[in-house]
């Protein structure tokens, strides 16, 4: 990263040092910015081609709702398992497991907000509507954003009314 001389990293300075290797890539590989979302990914996550919109949002929802409810689990001190600095690197391990299940089907958003700001910087670097809609005749877009959310509620409420009240500590 280049820092300017207040030791404040600018995003001209960032954006310049990915430049050279983008233009290369493109021409190389014939690739026009706002046609497809191939080097668009390298940003955001977009679904495989052969994936609905459906099946992508059933997929975001149902990976949230199982991170949010392992993670309650791994962290709910009722759970009686005494895991101290452990949870950390298991939820990471829980992450990196999704990931590799589940990345190549809709690259495993997870987090709107991991996924909104990419595709506004890809908008704005020059693949325009194509960032939001993922090459699609819909806007791709809310998926990531409202899928997680969905997944999220779901997992937590789940956890809570199936699992943590029915824990030995919790039950009265």
């Amino acid at each position: 990263m280049k820092f300017t001389s207040k030791n404040r990293c600018t995003w001209f300075d960032n954006s310049s040092l990915y430049k050279d290797l983008f233009a290369a890539t493109e021409a190389a590989k014939n690739i026009v910015r706002g046609e497809g979302v191939g080097l668009a990914g390298v940003f955001s996550t977009y679904p495989h081609q052969h994936i609905s919109v459906l099946q992508a949002f059933c997929v975001e929802a149902v990976i949230t709702m199982a991170l949010v409810a392992l993670i309650l689990a791994l962290t709910d001190d009722g759970n009686g398992v005494p895991r101290g600095p452990m949870a950390p690197l298991l939820i990471g391990l829980l992450i990196a497991a999704i990931g590799g299940a589940f990345g190549p089907l809709t690259g495993f958003a997870m987090n709107p907000a991991r996924d909104f700001g990419p595709k506004a910087f890809a908008f704005l670097a020059g693949w325009g509507e194509v960032a939001f809609t993922g090459a699609r005749d819909i806007p791709y877009f809310l998926v990531p954003l409202i899928a997680p959310i969905v997944g999220g509620l779901v997992g937590a409420w789940g956890y809570r009314r199936f699992i943590g009240k029915n824990l030995p500590c919790n039950c009265k």
